[in-house]
């Protein structure tokens, strides 16, 4: 789903994307993390190691080789 709204506290942890950011970030008020970091373009891929919890264990960064990113007019990918 496409929303550009605040996201809702559903009381369930949401993992979301698509509002790239450059750092992983966590929302109290929506129990949210956005790991969108811009690997389509000058950032890298991320993913999270959670706990059964939904507490984070570790978080992975991964540089998005520049092969893989897209020519985009305007945009410097590097």
């Amino acid at each position: 789903l496409w929303n550009r709204e605040p996201l809702k506290n559903i009381n369930k942890l949401q993992i979301i994307g698509h509002t790239p950011c450059r750092n992983p970030t966590y929302d109290k008020e929506s129990h949210s993390w956005n790991i969108d970091t811009g690997a389509a373009y000058d950032g890298y891929l991320t993913g999270l190691k959670l706990d059964e919890k939904g507490h984070v264990l570790q978080i992975y960064k991964v540089v998005t080789d520049s092969k893989d990113r897209p020519k985009v007019a305007g945009y410097d990918t590097k």
